[in-house]
Order: structure tokens, then sequence, then C-alpha cells
């Protein structure tokens, strides 16, 4: 413990220790104050602490809800090497067995320009144009004179590899140099599959006839032609082996020709859908978990959660509970709740699934696990397609569509802008509750469609936890409190620390006074005894 030496050498006032005696009076007067301050804003501090956890648990879970091909029990297959299939977009799979059997594959026209010495010989300078098209014998039908495109042969570049480089550089072909034999070349020119995609070329200099194909197709070793095949027993014709128009979702390749049907299956996996909704309610459970320990009352001996009693909170935990009661609307003529699908809420406010019930509700209606996953816009009608921009936010629900004719149609009473594409009749709103919805109509007859438009437990949850942890959300607003609170708690140990100061100075400039006080008094009592004794002294 330090000495203080100035109160040690005050031997003539009072002897008191006055700093001692100062502090200890600051101290009785301040401490009390800054302990419950200090108590006060480390309460706070761990609120802002737990908050900050919540808030990155609410963005991981916010990550999951925007996965892509969510709630898309679906896979494809095919039975044969000779067909494969890729799914490309599984929220457009639809379940199907389809059969497919594949006579020719598509493939470009070759052309071999023969008799050259080396693979860079020397041509002459000049223009060669290349037109897209098909052969019949001699005869050359161009497809369209504006895809036409030319190379152009001069100085350094005149030669067989400049050619080839040139035409590797057209979109539409391509060429390679091979050398038949020692000082025997050859440059090949192969264009994209398709009986449409050959090519005729023609010179605009004698000296570079030997390329030109305008009289005949004689360089042709091998003719460009479509794919054949059938889809159940549909004859079809594709330009090329990808084919990605013909089973929703997927792109099929043909990679050889086939001597029985190969069967393409669409499937719904029911134990695959149960883990993904399992997954999911895995990962809400535990997000429920961490905000009821936030938020827990301390309840038979256990610590309180650093947010208990918050309202805002407990108003997102109701929100959550919710879940299994909320009717998803817009799906079809009757709601669909989680419940049908064995969810179910447990005493302590997780989420779990009754297998057998699940079980039985995708069998029957696996459209209906989708939209626990996927919102929808679609029509009754088959032949109108509705399309919604991202921007769009149409209202939960079904609404008439009155299909007058290919310039006159209105939803939910309310006339749409009309366009005509490609023969289609294409219907929109650029204002309203509708405003990014469009409507494409194919052979539809005259009359009423319904038109639903709904919102899954995926997206809600995903837009209900964006509008809190917005700006002006509930959850930002209580972070900005305890941010506040906790800065004027600061602020307000600031100022004790600065009344502490204030004292501390007030009280030492009283007792150096009084000391002062003492001291003189002391000395005058010093000078009257040293008097008295003087006056006894003469007396005696």
């Amino acid at each position: 413990m330090a000495v203080d030496y100035l109160s040690a050498l005050n031997t003539n006032g009072s002897g008191l220790n006055t700093t001692q005696l100062v502090d200890a009076i600051v101290t009785a007067e301040i401490a009390p104050r800054r302990n419950l301050v200090t108590k006060k804003q480390e309460a706070t501090d761990l609120s802002i602490s737990e908050l900050a956890k919540l808030r990155s648990a609410f963005d991981q879970f916010q990550e999951v809800l925007q996965l892509p091909n969510a709630g898309v029990a679906s896979d494809a297959y095919s039975t044969s090497t000779a067909v494969s299939v890729k799914v490309n977009d599984y929220s457009a799979l639809q379940v199907a067995d389809d059969l497919i059997s594949v006579s020719q594959l598509a493939r470009g026209q070759v052309l071999e320009f023969t008799g050259y010495t080396t693979a860079n010989q020397s041509l002459s300078e000049g223009n060669l144009t290349v037109r897209f098209g098909s052969w019949s014998g001699t005869d050359f039908s161009e497809t369209d004179s504006a895809d036409a495109q030319t190379v152009s042969l001069s100085g350094t570049g005149a030669t067989l590899g400049g050619l080839a480089t040139q035409l590797n550089a057209l979109a539409g072909v391509s060429a390679r140099i091979v050398a038949k034999s020692d000082g025997n070349y050859s440059l090949l020119v192969i264009t994209d599959p398709g009986v449409s995609n050959a090519v005729q070329i023609t010179a605009d200099v004698d000296d570079l006839a030997a390329f030109d194909t305008s009289d005949d197709n004689s360089e042709q070793v091998l003719s460009a032609q479509n794919a054949v095949f059938t889809y159940n027993g549909v004859s079809l014709s594709r330009s090329s082996n990808t084919i990605d128009d013909l089973i929703p979702g997927t792109t099929l390749t043909l990679n050889s020709t086939t001597d029985t049907d190969a069967r393409v299956s669409v499937f719904e996996d029911a134990d695959f859908a149960e883990g993904e909704l399992t997954t999911y309610l895995e990962k809400l459970n535990a997000l429920v978990s961490t905000m009821k320990s936030a938020t827990a009352r301390g309840i038979n001996g256990a610590g309180s959660g650093p947010l208990v009693g918050d309202t805002a909170m407990a108003g997102v935990l109701r929100q959550l509970s919710r879940l299994t009661t909320t009717p998803l609307e817009g799906f079809g003529d009757a709601p669909i709740y989680l419940t049908t699908f064995g969810v179910q809420t447990e005493r302590d406010g997780t989420f779990s699934i009754d297998s057998e019930k699940f079980a039985a509700a995708f069998s029957a209606n696996p459209a209906g696990y989708r939209a626990i996953f996927d919102s929808l816009a679609q029509s009754s009608d088959s032949t109108i397609t509705v399309t919604k921009k991202s921007s769009a936010n149409p209202p939960i629900g079904e609404y008439s569509f009155v299909y007058t004719d290919s310039t006159t149609a209105s939803l939910n009473g309310k006339s749409l802008i009309a366009r005509t594409l490609n023969g289609r009749s294409t219907f929109y709103a650029i204002t309203g509750d509708f405003a990014g919805v469009s409507f494409d109509v194919t052979d539809a007859s005259t009359g009423t469609s319904s038109i639903y438009f709904g919102k899954s437990t995926l997206d809600q949850m995903s837009e209900y936890i964006t509008s809190i942890l917005s700006k002006s959300g509930d959850f930002t607003r209580l972070e900005t409190s305890y941010s506040d609170t906790s800065l004027s708690q600061s602020d307000e140990l600031t100022a004790l620390s600065e009344k502490e100061t204030m004292l501390a100075d007030l009280y030492r400039a009283k007792f150096t006074a009084m000391e002062q006080q003492i001291t003189k008094l002391k000395s005058t009592g010093s000078f009257l005894t040293s008097m008295t004794d003087a006056l006894n002294a003469q007396s005696n």
C-alpha cells in the first residue's frame, strides 16, 4: 500500500489521512451508482453480442432458404447409353416415361480439298465467300443471305494454313489440315451439324477456283444431315444431337443409333423429398433453439437469456410457430398446410415429420409438396402460360383471366395490354398488383380461366426474415435500441468519472482549508499556553 507522505507530514493539523478520507467519501458516493451502471452496460453488451449471433444465424438460414432446386424431389435417367439425359432445371421436371428410338444422328458436312505438298503451301490472293444452306444433288438452297461470311487472303496470310485459320474464325464452320502421306496434305472444312448447315464456297478470282463449290458439290466427302428419331412413336428431326426442347427441364444427347427403344424416365422420390424437408426443418429447429436460448426466462434455477422479455424476439418466435397452421393459398382450389405433409410442432417449439403421414400425402399430391418450396404462377388452362418477372409480386390467390380475342383480355376485371409475337398473343400489365406478369396464349378458346399465384413457405419465411433484418425492420430497430442504450450507459459512466474527479477536488479543497484552520488554532493555542506559562512563572 502506498504511503501518503503529505498526510504523514501533516503533524500540525488534524493528523487525519485526508487523502484516504477523501477517497473513501467519494467512493462511497460514486461507487454504488457506477457499479449499477456498469452491471447494466455489461448486460446490454451481452444482449448486443447475442443479437449479432442471431443475425448471423438468420443470415445463414436465409442462405439455406434460397438454395436452388429446393423442393424438387425429381430426377431423370435413361436406360440406354445411346440416349443420355441431363437435368438442367429441376423445377421444370414432370413425371413421365418416354420412349426414344434413334435411326440417324445429326452431323455436319465435310469437304476435302486435296493435292497440297505442304501444310503451309502458298495460295493466290483473293476472297472466298461462305454461304449456308442445303444441297440437293448439285443444287444449293441458301438459308439466309445475311448469314454469308467472307475470308480474304493477302500477303503472308495467303497460305493454306492462313486459310484454315480464317475459316476457323467463322461461325458455323471449322477447318483443319491433315497429312494423308508424306508431301500430301488436305484441307478439311467441317460445318455444324444439321442438313441446313451445309456450305457453298465461292471464289472471286480464278486462282482460288480449287476452293469454289458454286457449280457442284464434288469436294463433299460427308453430307450434312439431321438427327432422325421417334419420341413415343412420333417421328421427329433435329439439326443437333443435343436436344433441350423435348422433355421439360432436361437436355437429351443422342450418342448412337438404337436397336431397341431407350426409356427416359422422370420420377418423384418420396424418400428424397422427406429427407430434403427434414434437412430444412433441422436448420429451422437450430434457429428456433438459438432464439429460445437467447430469450429464456430462467425458470427452475436456470439462467435467463440475454434477450429475456424482449417483445420483438418473442414476436419472431410466434411467427415461426405458426408455420404449420398457416395455409398456403394460390396453389389450387384448396389451401395447402404443412400439417398435411406430416409436419408437426413439438412442445418445445421445434418441428418434426410424421413419416407415414408424409409418405401418404406425397404419393397423393407431389405438386403440393413443391408448394412448400416453390412459389407458383400458373393457369388452369394448359394453353395459357403465365410468366412472372423476379421483380413482380402479385397478390396470393386465384383470379379470373378472361380471353376475348387475340387483342383483348383482362385479369381480375382489369384490361391487359396486348402484343403479338411469333403468332402468339401475349397480355401483360405494367402497373398495379400484376405488373411484371405476362400471359402467353396459344390456341386458347375464348372464355374464362383461373390464374393462380401462390407463395411458398420458404419464400414467405425468406421475405419475413428479409423484412425484420432490413434497415427499418424490427431486428434492426432492436439492435439500434441496444446500441443507443450502451452508448448512453458509456456516457453515464464518463459523467460519473468526471463527477468523481470534481468531488475529490472539492473535498480536498475543503479538507485543506480545514487543516489550515486547525493549524492556525493549534498555533494560537501554543502561543496562549506559552504566555500563560510565562505569567505563572512571574507570579511565582
